[in-house]
């Protein structure tokens, strides 16, 4: 699941990445532009939170596949 939202975020930020391109060459309003760049910065952000769990997860995932050493 985390996967996939992650992959969702890229591809958003992606599009919206060409959004704004198209947007500055276009000429559009400060206002559009600005929206542009809010929008990726919570995607930035929630890419951030993202990883950062996938992180949690998979040392989770680690020390609970660790075989244990015996104590000795």
């Amino acid at each position: 699941m985390w996967r996939s939202l992650a992959v969702l975020i890229v591809v958003g930020a992606l599009l919206g990445m060409v959004r704004l391109v198209r947007d500055l060459a276009a000429g559009e309003p400060l206002r559009v532009l600005v929206y542009q760049i809010v929008l990726l910065v919570v995607s930035g952000l929630l890419m951030v939170f993202v990883v950062m769990r996938l992180r949690s997860l998979r040392q989770r995932l680690t020390l609970l596949e660790r075989p244990d050493d015996g104590g000795g």
